[in-house]
C-alpha cells in the first residue's frame, strides 16, 4: 500500500437474509340496526359496493366489504342521521 492510488483490497460483504413482513390480516364487519334504519340510502350514496336498497324498501348489506372499502363503510356510518350502521374492524 506505498502507492497513494492504489485501493485496499475488498472484503466481500455477504447481503443481509431478507425477512419478509410480517402478513397482518384483517377483517372488516358491517352491522346494520334494521330497528333503528329508517332506509334513507345515505350510505348506499357513501359506498354503494356495501349497502343496496332494493324494491320493497330493503336494505341489503355486504357484511364483510373487502379492506379498501372501509373508509367509504366508515363514511356510510358516520353520516347515517339513525346511527344505525356499526363497523368493526379486527386484526
Amino acid at each position: 500500500m506505498n502507492n497513494p492510488f492504489e485501493h485496499p483490497p475488498t472484503i466481500p460483504v455477504r447481503p443481509a437474509p431478507t425477512v419478509p413482513p410480517p402478513t397482518i390480516t384483517v377483517s372488516v364487519t358491517v352491522g346494520v340496526d334494521n330497528n333503528h334504519c329508517h332506509l334513507y340510502a345515505i350510505c348506499q350514496h357513501e359506498a354503494p359496493a356495501v349497502f343496496e336498497l332494493r324494491r320493497g324498501r330493503r336494505l341489503v348489506v355486504a357484511t364483510h366489504p373487502p379492506l379498501h372499502l372501509l373508509e367509504a363503510v366508515r363514511s356510510a356510518a358516520r353520516l347515517c342521521p339513525m346511527q344505525a350502521i356499526t363497523v368493526e374492524v379486527a386484526s
